[in-house]
């Protein structure tokens, strides 16, 4: 007997001139909860709830803020298991990357002010991760065997590259009026 809960795909955005925000809020929740049930009975009984999407945002302000819990529980419950055993499994892999690439900015090419904002590239990643068994009476027969495993394998990457100012020589001087804060 399986119950599974599985969030997985690519979710993507990506501001094509790279001047403005590129951002991903998301709520990404696996979860699978067996409770008040008064009997169940298997040879197997398995329990997997996973997290596995990938989130990517690129623009001079980089943003992923992705939130949700990854939970495999069972809460006042009676469960008899057999030689296959009973496995209860949280798995969060999320990857997160945020980036803000470099700017350059010549100005010869530019035909009045210039305005030079900050890079900032960020990722916030929030929920629980949990595998648990509460108020429950677990029986497992035949030398089968009970896990409780959880993992929180999370990738996070932030890249924040700085701009840059260019002008031609023999110019001395900037070509327009310059104000840096």
């Amino acid at each position: 007997l399986q119950f599974t809960a599985k969030t997985r795909g690519t979710v993507s955005s990506k501001n094509i001139s790279g001047l403005g925000t590129a951002a991903n809020t998301f709520t990404d929740t696996a979860t699978v909860d067996i409770s008040d049930s008064s009997s169940i009975a298997a040879d197997t009984l398995t329990v997997l709830a996973e997290r596995s999407g990938t989130y990517y945002a690129e623009g001079r302000d980089g943003l992923n803020r992705i939130t949700g819990d990854t939970k495999a529980t069972i809460t006042s419950s009676t469960v008899n298991a057999d030689a296959g055993g009973a496995t209860l499994t949280a798995r969060n892999k999320a990857q997160l990357t945020a980036k803000s690439p470099e700017m350059v900015i010549n100005l010869d090419d530019v035909g009045g002010p210039v305005a030079v904002e900050v890079s900032s590239a960020r990722n916030y990643l929030s929920g629980n991760t949990e595998a648990s068994i509460t108020d429950s009476a677990i029986t497992v027969n035949n030398n089968g065997g009970l896990n409780i495993t959880t993992e929180k394998n999370v990738l996070t990457n932030s890249l924040a590259e700085t701009d840059s100012v260019v002008w031609s020589l023999p110019r001395s001087a900037f070509p327009h009026s310059f104000t840096m804060n």
